[in-house]
């Protein structure tokens, strides 16, 4: 697991590298890497993001759930761009990676963690 730092997200996340690092690590006990700040969306997208936005297919969001429903409305208020396409539309979207490197999966932030860990267990 590999973890990408974002300020699209209504500014999020304002703090450095290492001070958010240092957050992850002491408040949710993250052990793996996280790198510094990248943008996702945009003209100036990193280069990472613009091949996983586009090697595997992405679902509507915002129809899923109340929750997803909830989160749409933030975002249609804050950057409704972040909804066409395959723009990144929230942070915690993640991509799953085989061992091939090939990307198998995107999972939007309201996705259930039942359905990461399976997808995981099929690649392995």
């Amino acid at each position: 697991m590999l973890g990408f730092l974002c300020d699209h997200f209504d500014n999020q996340n304002p703090e450095d590298g290492e001070e958010t690092t240092q957050l992850c690590k002491v408040n949710y006990g993250v052990i793996f890497p996280i790198f510094e700040l990248v943008q996702v969306n945009g003209e100036t997208t990193h280069p990472l993001f613009n091949y996983l936005k586009h090697e595997v297919d992405f679902r509507e969001f915002g129809k899923a759930n109340i929750q997803e429903k909830m989160l749409a409305q933030t975002i249609v208020q804050i950057a409704p761009s972040f909804l066409d396409g395959r723009n990144i539309r929230w942070k915690f979207t993640q991509f799953l990676v085989d061992g091939n490197r090939k990307t198998t999966a995107r999972f939007e932030p309201t996705d259930s963690q039942l359905d990461i860990e399976q997808a995981i267990e099929r690649i392995l």
